[in-house]
């Protein structure tokens, strides 16, 4: 029997190809880029990227056999205070079990100009220290000293690791611009890692080369020979080719956060990396990126979505007596539903399995998302549904990539029932949602039904709104005061919104609503505030002075006291990447206003109506004088909840008009 017992003792590497790929040498700094004080392309820049090269690459040890090796060069040179932060790096670190990534060659130093000649500060000891992040991820952490405006900040570390699963991704865009980011990867042959670039900034150039790499292995079999035993040792020699890529991206912008951006992590330029597979020598290919069929399938044999979702007979007596008196399947879900939402409180975890068992769920009257939703599958299926768990990426997780078929892109799950037909999704962690709402955090393109019949990709759409009907009804008083009625609906995920803040504001409620708005309320209503069938309704009777100017014999009012657009939220030129609302928009307001006595209308609001192509939005603006009254009303709906980057410049161009259109006041002149 052969066995190794030493480690590899020699590389032999070569290229096949003459190959040249950028390098800078730790320390070695240019005094012109010291002088810096601004960075042309981008005068706003905080801090800019002058250097940031990686490698990655699977090395061999005879004792543990391929490890993965990564190594970092970074130098930033700092502009203004704000970048200043750029100096505490965090270096995340996985581990399980006694098996842990870990940091060596950690260096790093500070570079600054004194009396006109470079000074240097290097990483101390003392500035590095761990800190545990959850239960599978630390940080090393560090802080470069001596920071200041002009300063250039250099580091350099490797990662050893032995989770081949882990291989680096790599970022060639920050929000602060990058001169030159430069990643190489060095995978040998018996490694297939599924690659795909993200993103909008086109990458410089990339280079293919490879590499053979020579390593001994040794062995040594023990021998029986008669009554002597004895041990030989062998070597042997195997030579493998090792597949190196070369991405190197230039002058890459600052990727600057936009509105209704779902994750911007979704759009930064990056690669990144997935094991599908390995074939090592005189071995099987072992798979370890299947089909989304054979992933339903592993999903389908574990304990949790197996055997604990069609047991717990405890829970049949609480079911049979949920649907007892229920005329309708529509009822006896809702029953259903609404008895899980009120049993058990969301902890603010999401999560694909269940923590504890339904009985200690119930129980502790707190759980996860899984917790929550895989006890409605369970209670649905003991009432006679057919209902299963659908898998999901929340909005903050990130984007679902189909082609990619990997459970780790998945960090959430729901419920999902079959009724007349048709599907309905549950989700019973928000207790201000009605049963016909997911959570906004939710609905992020499609999720995956677990089931052994009904399997597929399900859409995470609402039919809900962000949006309110609000009618105000003003008079101008005789010291010039403008006040009046405001009465608002909030609707659906508006609704939830207000529930919920008036949940945190408790008592001062009321004073939140002033803050905010600006007004002096002398009376606040509020309805369907604990119904969440029904819409949030606040009706107060205000002040609201902020909204009047009197200039001799002229008074502007701005009709707008609800839910003015003072600012377009879109400011780029161009946007690449979508614009994702989350749900639809819909806003109507009506304004009153009674035109004072020895005043006549000098001027109204301009009526327009205008519209997104394929009538994916409208607004519209009319203004009126009848009977002594001025009426301005405003409509503004938005029916489609993602746009896509070529859509922007419409969606830019119709929220500008509205804005302008929103910025013109009623003004009343004084009759002689």
């Amino acid at each position: 029997m052969k066995a190794l017992f030493i480690s590899s003792v020699c590389t032999l590497l070569f290229s096949l190809q003459a190959y040249s790929q950028e390098s800078i040498k730790f320390g070695k700094i240019d005094i012109k880029d010291l002088e810096m004080t601004t960075y042309e392309p981008d005068s706003s820049a905080e801090a800019v990227v002058l250097w940031d090269e990686g490698t990655s690459q699977l090395s061999y040890d005879q004792r543990k056999g391929f490890y993965l090796v990564f190594e970092r060069h970074t130098r930033i040179k700092i502009l203004t205070k704000q970048g200043y932060d750029w100096a505490n790096v965090e270096v995340p670190l996985y581990h399980s079990g006694q098996d842990k990534e870990k940091v060596s060659g950690l260096k790093g130093a500070t570079y600054f100009l004194e009396n006109g000649k470079m000074k240097t500060v290097k990483l101390g000891k003392e500035a590095i220290f761990d800190e545990k992040v959850s239960e599978n991820w630390d940080n090393k952490k560090f802080t470069l000293a001596n920071v200041t405006e002009g300063a250039i900040i250099e580091y350099q570390y490797r990662i050893d690791s032995d989770f081949i699963f882990n291989f680096q991704d790599w970022s060639f865009q920050r929000n602060i611009p990058t001169v030159t980011s430069q990643y190489t990867a060095k995978i040998p042959e018996y490694f297939r890692y599924e690659k795909f670039m993200q993103g909008f900034h086109p990458l410089s150039d990339i280079k293919e080369d490879r590499e053979t790499e020579n390593i001994i292995l040794s062995y040594k079999e023990n021998a029986d020979q008669g009554y002597v035993k004895k041990t030989n040792y062998s070597t042997e020699s195997l030579s493998f080719t090792k597949n190196v890529t070369t991405w190197l991206a230039k002058d890459v912008p600052a990727f600057r956060e936009e509105p209704y951006m779902s994750n911007l992590n979704d759009y930064i330029s990056r690669i990144n990396f997935e094991l599908a597979s390995t074939r090592y020598p005189n071995q099987p290919v072992k798979q370890y990126m299947g089909t989304w069929e054979s992933i339903n399938k592993t999903m389908l044999e574990s304990e949790a979505y197996s055997t604990d979702l069609n047991t717990s007979g405890f829970l049949k007596e609480d079911v049979s007596a949920l649907i007892a008196e229920a005329k309708t399947d529509e009822e006896k879900i809702q029953n259903i539903y609404h008895y899980v939402k009120s049993k058990v409180k969301w902890d603010n975890r999401n999560r694909m399995y269940p923590t504890s068992s339904f009985r200690k769920v119930l129980d502790d009257g707190e759980g996860s998302s899984a917790d929550i939703n895989l006890l409605l599958v369970n209670m649905l299926r003991k009432a006679g549904f057919e209902s299963d768990p659908v898998l999901i990426s929340t909005r903050g997780h990130g984007m679902i990539r189909e082609y990619f078929p990997l459970s780790s892109q998945f960090n959430y799950v729901m419920a999902v029932v079959d009724i007349d037909g048709n599907y309905l999704l549950l989700d019973a962690t928000d207790r201000s949602l009605p049963i016909n709402l997911l959570p906004t955090r939710c609905l992020n393109g499609q999720g995956w039904r677990v089931s052994k019949d009904r399997a597929g990709w399900v859409g995470l759409n609402t039919k809900g709104n962000e949006g309110y009907s609000a009618f105000v009804e003003m008079k101008i008083g005789e010291n010039g005061s403008l006040g009046g009625k405001i009465d608002i609906n909030y609707l659906d995920y508006s609704a939830s919104n207000m529930r919920n803040r008036k949940l945190r504001e408790e008592d001062n409620f009321k004073k939140y609503i002033e803050e905010s708005r600006g007004w002096a309320v002398s009376t606040m209503e509020l309805k369907g505030d604990d119904n969440i069938y029904q819409p949030f309704r606040m009706i107060c009777e205000a002040d609201a002075n902020n909204q009047i100017e009197n200039l001799g014999d002229l008074i502007y009012i701005d009709p707008f006291i609800v839910g003015k657009v003072d600012e377009n939220p879109f400011k780029l030129e161009e946007r690449q990447f979508p614009v994702d609302f989350g749900t639809g928009q819909s806003y109507n307001y009506v304004f009153t206003l009674e035109v004072p006595e020895g005043y006549k209308v000098e001027s109204l609001p301009q009526n327009i109506s205008m519209s997104l192509p394929n009538n994916d939005g409208k607004y519209t603006m009319i203004s009126a004088l009848a009977e002594g009254k001025i009426m301005v009303r405003s409509s503004f709906k938005v029916t489609k909840p993602l746009f896509s980057g070529p859509e922007y410049l419409y969606l830019k161009q119709f929220y500008a008009q509205m804005v302008d259109k929103q910025a013109e006041q009623i003004v009343l002149k004084r009759i002689d």
